[in-house]
């Protein structure tokens, strides 16, 4: 911070004497009257607004004492050339400043300011030392302040806004999945920026060991480390990630591949982390069955490799016309039925017959399925599997 001081010789003539700046960023100086006294006033405030800095003020590590209202007033003998360090104990502006629309500076913490104190500097009676107002803001932003929980939601919303633009429909927001992208957000800055974790887990790995059932599974990552409020860093990770080819591609999703998606937001010190992890737990399919014609559809493929044996999936099914649904505990029950031109079932495990809508949630073993059937008339069939 440079020092601009006026030296006063008589009542009458006024000389201007301008100090070299002396740290990078920082401005400062203020009204220095050259008088025989024995003592200093020094007076801290930021530049635009006036604002008064308080906190301990230190000399080269040496104590000096606490600044009230922005000033105090120190013995010259205690004062020495080199560097003056004012450490915040208060950061937190007044409401009224908050509402002047900069940057979050109301979620504020402890700051630190640094200042050059020359040998010709202790002539003075009063010196005023000024921080720009955007040093302060920068000083004092805790991106730990922020609601973390609002950033989540409005990733999410964000995301969905996207979406729709391009004619793309909505994710399910998945709250098992939000829990995840939580607890690796408060991993990464610890571990480091990366998708695979320092246990060799990647996202499908994480998701499937909290109990996640999933068929297909992406990640995006997000770093922020510049002071925004809790809309401007979502909005800032969103078109991040839309500039990206790869992240983009992951959350416009043209191939509608994922269902459901979880954000999660950790933030502290100046820097915040967002992760939004997106799976695929719902399955959709069209069929047009003639007379007589069967189909078969798994309701725990065996080839999806899902951590648990038995899983809950939610069978919903509509239909133009009357059909009969048999869950059946495996591929062969089904191939047993054609073979034996649907007089035996083996394998069923129940059964519902004539029906033209089903919403049930079934406890599935690998490699059970469904045989859909359409027993008296053609049937353009329409049915889900739910896994969430």
């Amino acid at each position: 911070m440079g020092k601009i001081s006026y030296v006063m010789f008589s009542m009458v003539a006024l000389a201007v004497l301008t100090f070299a700046s002396c740290r990078a960023g920082q401005t400062g100086g203020e009204l220095g009257q050259l008088l025989d006294r024995n003592s200093i006033t020094m007076r801290f405030f930021v530049n635009e607004t006036a604002r008064p800095l308080d906190g301990e003020l230190f000399i080269n590590s040496q104590y000096l004492g606490n600044t009230t209202n922005g000033t105090i007033r120190v013995s010259k003998k205690l004062m020495v050339p080199g560097t003056l360090t004012l450490s915040g104990v208060d950061a937190i502006p007044p409401k009224a400043e908050c509402a002047i629309g900069r940057i979050p500076i109301c979620a504020g913490g402890d700051y630190k300011f640094y200042f050059e104190f020359s040998t010709s500097d202790i002539r003075f009676d009063t010196i005023g030392f000024q921080v720009p107002v955007a040093d302060y803001d920068n000083a004092v932003f805790d991106a730990s302040k922020l609601d973390a929980r609002q950033v989540e939601r409005e990733i999410f919303s964000l995301a969905n806004e996207e979406r729709a633009k391009q004619g793309i429909g909505p994710l399910r927001l998945n709250e098992k999945i939000a829990g995840v992208a939580r607890a690796y957000s408060e991993v990464l800055p610890v571990e480091g920026f990366h998708h695979t974790d320092t246990q060799g887990n990647d996202v499908k790995k994480r998701l499937s060991g909290q109990g996640v059932i999933f068929i297909a599974a992406n990640e995006n990552l997000f770093l922020s480390s510049s002071m925004q409020d809790e809309a401007g860093l979502a909005r800032l990770a969103i078109d991040g990630w839309l500039e990206s080819p790869g992240h983009r591609a992951t959350l416009l999703d043209r191939d509608n591949i994922y269902s459901d998606s979880g954000v999660g937001v950790h933030c502290e010190k100046k820097e915040c982390y967002a992760v939004m992890n997106f799976a695929n737990m719902l399955q959709e399919q069209k069929v047009f069955l003639s007379r007589r014609w069967i189909t078969f559809h798994y309701l725990n493929n065996p080839g999806y490799g899902f951590a648990q044996e038995s899983i809950p999936v939610k069978f919903e099914l509509s239909s133009s016309a009357p059909v009969n649904v048999y869950v059946v505990s495996s591929y062969d029950s089904y191939r047993k039925f054609t073979d034996s031109n649907g007089e035996e079932l083996p394998g069923m495990i129940t059964a519902f017959k004539g029906v033209s809508s089903i919403s049930r949630v079934f406890n599935a073993e690998s490699g059970s399925g469904v045989v859909i059937e359409a027993a008296t008339s053609d049937a353009s069939v329409e049915f889900s599997l739910d896994f969430s």
